[in-house]
């Protein structure tokens, strides 16, 4: 099994749409957008417009989830209800593809995304992930990567926002 991240394109989003309507993804992400929806949170990523950089996430090839960074200090807003430091880089991630799920490629895929910061970052970069406190496939994900957790607390809900459980944050350096 090959897991390769590649740059997200706007062919990729009719697949974030089905992702995001499986139970195991909309659980956590609170949304279940249609197609129409999704070009329009996205498409300004894909095209630069916004700092969150999008990755479409392979396994031999196929689309199997999503990946994305970011700089919490291009979000002040969420940077400051997550209790995330100035400077700090942020990821999230999902394996969209229900059979592709609970065989290690949440864990490959970290490392991956981790790899690729660190590429473009200097070494002791910090990077704070803030998953629902509910949600231990995320949080073993992260600790086999060597996320320690830092807090768990129930974040403010942001205007806009879906409400959300307790946050647990998780920081690590690159």
């Amino acid at each position: 099994m090959t897991l390769d991240l590649r740059a997200m394109t706007e062919g990729d989003l009719p697949l974030l749409v089905d992702w995001f309507r499986h139970p195991h993804v909309s659980q956590w992400w609170k949304s279940t957008p249609d197609l129409a929806q999704t070009r329009a949170k996205y498409l300004p990523r894909l095209r630069g417009e916004q700092p969150t950089r999008m990755i479409t996430v392979l396994e031999d090839g196929a689309p199997v989830g999503l990946a994305q960074w970011y700089r919490w200090d291009d979000y002040a807003e969420d940077r400051d209800n997550y209790r995330i430091g100035r400077g700090e880089l942020g990821i999230d991630y999902l394996i969209g593809d229900p059979p592709t799920c609970y065989r290690g490629l949440g864990t490959q895929l970290v490392d991956r995304l981790l790899g690729l910061l660190r590429s473009r970052f200097p070494a002791g970069t910090l990077v704070s992930v803030t998953p629902e406190a509910d949600n231990t496939p995320s949080r073993r994900v992260l600790e086999k990567n060597g996320f320690t957790l830092v807090d768990v607390f129930q974040s403010q809900h942001l205007p806009g926002r879906s409400p959300e459980g307790p946050s647990a944050v998780y920081r690590r350096p690159l």
